[in-house]
């Protein structure tokens, strides 16, 4: 007797394959983090971690490694057959890059039933564009984005200290130069704008925004909270909301609240600004009201 037709005896019922398909768990859904880097996204991983219903995770194909534990990323190097030495290795690298998509299915095989939602962030560089495009075409995406001068300045401490974690860095204040932020800006403009206009054309209404504030200024519950709401937008998903307080140990690196306490040469930067027609700009967000004035080509 086929498996698929076998009778329980008890109730005489007969489980017919269509009926087996039916019962299967739908798998957790991808959700890509669009973002590029010094936008929260470490933090904002580890508060997605928090919650019962979403399966967080950091760099999947980051050029630096796979951002996993070592057991699950060992765990999916067995059901490919790969040998797996570390998570680093250039060989597991390109391995990961070159099927995402499949990588993402074995991800999401392997979940408690209870996740809903797989999270994965990906900058400007960890994916080669016709992979991305894919993705972003069979999956939701949610873009995370921050003020650029706030975001360069931080980019610029993290390259200069080689710290990008859980390193004060409000006493450091490094020199600004004008082309190397229009350099800068241009690489996470072009990706930031690419992605939303290739996600608004594929899945046809507007992309979903989370700006660094709404997740990181308050306590780690309510910022959980915001972001939540922000997902759901996003996948229509409904998230159960926790409603205890916790704490996480990720901290703001920089206690400065203004610009012009965070660098050296601030005014002198700030009027190179004005002259290329980029203060506007730069005090906006990415994917902010300001794309127009690179569009007209300011940059």
């Amino acid at each position: 007797m086929p498996l698929i037709e076998a009778v329980l005896l008890s109730g005489q019922a007969v489980l017919t394959s269509r009926m087996i398909l039916s019962c299967r768990r739908s798998l957790a859904r991808p959700l890509i983090v669009i973002a590029t880097e010094r936008t929260g996204t470490n933090y904002l991983c580890e508060l997605l971690g928090y919650h019962p219903q979403i399966a967080a995770r950091y760099e999947i194909f980051s050029n630096m490694g796979v951002m996993m534990w070592d057991e699950e990323v060992e765990t999916l190097c067995k059901a490919q057959n790969w040998s797996f030495v570390d998570r680093s290795h250039p060989d597991l690298i390109k391995r990961f890059k070159k099927r995402p998509r499949r990588i993402l299915k074995l991800i999401g095989r392997r979940l408690p039933s209870e996740k809903k939602i797989c999270s994965f962030k990906v900058f400007h560089d960890h994916l080669p564009p016709r992979q991305l495009a894919r993705l972003i075409k069979d999956y939701e995406v949610i873009f995370v984005t921050r003020r650029v001068i706030d975001t360069y300045v931080s980019f610029v401490k993290a390259m200069e200290t080689e710290e990008w974690l859980r390193l004060d860095t409000t006493q450091i204040k490094p020199a600004l130069r004008i082309d190397d932020f229009i350099d800068w800006y241009r690489s996470r403009h072009q990706y930031y704008k690419g992605c939303a206009d290739r996600y608004t054309r594929t899945h046809h209404k507007t992309v979903t925004l989370l700006k660094y504030e709404e997740f990181t200024d308050r306590s780690d519950l309510e910022n959980l909270k915001s972001a939540c709401q922000k997902i759901t937008a996003a996948t229509g998903i409904d998230l159960y909301i926790p409603s205890q307080e916790f704490e996480l140990k990720t901290w703001k690196q920089d206690s400065s609240q203004l610009v012009v306490d965070k660098v050296s040469n601030w005014q002198e930067f700030e009027a190179q600004l004005k002259e290329r027609g980029l203060l506007e700009i730069a005090f906006d967000y990415f994917l902010g009201p300001t794309e127009s004035l690179y569009s007209a080509g300011r940059i």
